[in-house]
């Protein structure tokens, strides 16, 4: 490489490389959504004006995923508020991630005899009768990003702000609409999406204690990370397609913090679903949405369902790719069992068929770096197709 050309983002390198995209959705089976109007630091619970560990801390117990949530358009700049996480008392692993690792699906209240850390027991799936440090990137010219058309200003949370807009609460007090939560219950057969005013972040702690129970919505809900101070790919990526989609669907459109997988910007997530979609095109993002309307997942582009672990969002993507119907709830897993501990055997059920899919798993390490802020090596896990029967359904 020309020592004067700049090394490629995560997002298109990525691409160049041919990542794998299936199976790469993580663990999100529940959801807190917390909509904070200010500029998003990097650890963006560290936003939130009341005890972020604890509300970290209450999530990790519960198995949800809490990420802050706006309106797409600009912010106000707010004062520095990457608080350092040693002051703040939340952990690197408590904010980026909610705290759940990569491995685990918690909260089925199940054991993890089959996939360690899913939630999965090796026998029948309960639930399945129905379906690194800041990157500001202020200072990336468009020639960084090779005909992205996209702004300086596009790659920083407050850059470019209406002055008039929000302040660092994270209440826009020229707007009278009340800030709002949702919580959002993604486990098979159990899909719901609940949403409440949020007068004060205080009031999460009344939220998670089941105190406010909120009111029962059927509205679907579109995430697109565009969380720029995390990662400069999902701002330069993730905004042209929030603006997308909030043009299409204003009331169901939320920009958001981290979800994971820098470097599938635009990264889009489907609730109550938890449908992560990657490398979506701005032109793809409202035929995605549609679809989903309707019923049907779309195979391109889908990185797997996070209410599911990763082999069996693997062993769905063969099935469909078999002739599986695209339905939201099927294929659905049945059973689950692991003979190795790279191998998992799983059988999956649609209306017509059972197809009984091998997956193996296997660990591989890039000389690459796997977000914009990260240095290399990149440590990745990859599925393949070991073996897959259909057979008609049992009447």
């Amino acid at each position: 490489m020309d020592s004067e050309t700049p090394p490629l983002r995560c997002a298109p390198a990525a691409e160049q490389r041919q990542d794998q995209l299936f199976a790469t959705a993580p663990p999100a089976s529940r959801w807190l959504l917390i909509e904070n109007r200010s500029a998003w630091p990097r650890q963006a619970l560290n936003a939130l004006e009341t005890d972020a560990a604890k509300i970290s801390q209450l999530c990790v117990a519960e198995g949800i995923r809490p990420v802050l949530i706006r309106r797409h358009g600009r912010q106000k700049p707010a004062a520095r508020q990457d608080r350092a996480v040693s002051n703040s008392g939340v952990s690197n692993s408590a904010v980026l991630g909610s705290g759940i690792p990569d491995s685990a699906v918690p909260g089925s209240g199940v054991r993890n005899s089959a996939v360690p850390g899913s939630g999965v027991s090796g026998s029948a799936v309960p639930g399945s009768g129905v379906r690194n440090s800041a990157v500001p990137g202020s200072g990336v010219s468009e020639s960084a990003v090779s005909g992205s058309g996209v702004p300086n200003s596009a790659t920083s949370d407050s850059a470019g702000a209406d002055p008039t807009g929000p302040g660092r609460s994270g209440l826009d007090r020229t707007d009278p609409a009340p800030r709002r939560w949702a919580l959002v219950d993604s486990r098979p057969g159990q899909e719901s999406i609940r949403w409440g005013i949020l007068p004060t972040d205080d009031h999460l702690l009344n939220v998670l204690a089941g105190t406010d129970p909120g009111t029962p919505s059927t509205d679907p809900i579109y995430l697109v990370c565009t969380h720029g101070r995390h990662d400069t790919c999902c701002a330069m990526r993730g905004r042209p397609a929030a603006a997308a989609l909030s043009a299409a669907f204003p009331d169901n459109t939320w920009e958001c913090s981290h979800i994971g997988g820098d470097r599938f910007a635009a990264n889009l997530v489907f609730l109550p679903h938890s449908l992560f979609y990657g490398h979506v095109p701005t032109a793809e993002a409202v035929p995605l949405a549609t679809r989903y309307n309707e019923g049907f997942v779309v195979p391109d582009h889908l990185r797997g369902s996070g209410a599911h672990p990763p082999p069996v969002q693997a062993a769905q993507h063969f099935a469909r790719a078999a002739g599986a119907p695209l339905t939201l709830t099927a294929p659905h897993p049945t059973q689950i069992t692991r003979p190795t501990p790279t191998t998992w055997q799983i059988h999956l059920t649609t209306p017509t068929h059972t197809y009984a899919v091998t997956v193996t798993a296997a660990p591989t390490t890039v000389q690459a770096a796997l977000t914009c802020a990260s240095t290399p090596p990149g440590h990745l896990m990859t599925y393949t197709l070991t073996s897959l029967e259909a057979f008609p359904a049992t009447q």
